[in-house]
């Protein structure tokens, strides 16, 4: 009899050792499931904490101006006052007139001068046929001019001729000074003079310039 309970024992032994081992395997699946639910709640955690980011910094590579892109959208364009220039705002509904403003010549401050390389005269103060003065065909003025004996040390310059006026296209030629001068280089001053046709040839600008008189 006790051989057979101990047989009885020894067997209930074993049962109880075969479930201890299935118990352990239960548990290290249950850890393992919870070290995965752990993982993908700090990724979705990280996901989330980049997203906030972006929404309150913004993307500086989305094509709207970041440093990235070189680009500049219109749409965040400001208006700015031109440093140096007329004080004329920039805006995208006004930028096209801006720039044809550039484009087109402004008739009081450009002047084409078309004169010959040296004023030559004889000794009697009358130009010679190569010496001229005239109104190129670019400009968009009436003008005329003085043309000044620079003087020397103290003296002030001296006056020698005044043109009438030259219109556009139109040159002026054989031209007597006011006084005959020695032979040899002269240095000479001509200031042109742009004037307004329709408000009685009121002078709008000046552009000076210095030239060699040549007496033969």
């Amino acid at each position: 009899m006790h051989l057979a309970e101990n047989e009885g024992n020894k067997k209930n032994g074993g049962d109880v050792k075969t479930d201890n081992s299935g118990n352990s395997n239960k548990g290290t699946s249950s850890k393992a499931m919870s070290i995965v639910i752990i993982v993908l709640l700090v990724i979705l955690v990280a996901v989330g904490v980049v997203i906030a980011y972006k929404l309150l910094t913004g993307d500086e590579n989305d094509g709207s101006g970041g440093s990235g892109s070189g680009l500049v959208s219109r749409d965040i364009l400001e208006t700015r006052d031109v440093i140096g220039g007329t004080g004329a705002v920039l805006t995208p509904e006004n930028y096209q007139s801006i720039l044809s403003e550039f484009r087109e010549p402004d008739p009081d401050t450009r002047y084409t001068v078309s004169t010959s390389a040296y004023f030559r005269f004889d000794k009697n103060g009358v130009a010679l046929e190569s010496t001229f003065v005239g109104n190129h065909e670019d400009n968009h003025r009436t003008v005329y001019f003085d043309l000044f004996l620079k003087g020397t040390g103290d003296e002030p310059d001296e006056l020698l001729y005044s043109s009438p006026y030259i219109t556009v296209g139109a040159e002026v030629r054989d031209f007597t000074l006011s006084r005959a001068l020695p032979e040899g280089e002269h240095d000479v001053r001509i200031v042109y003079h742009l004037v307004d046709d329709e408000n009685e040839y009121a002078d709008v600008t000046t552009l000076s310039m210095s030239e060699t008189l040549i007496v033969t």
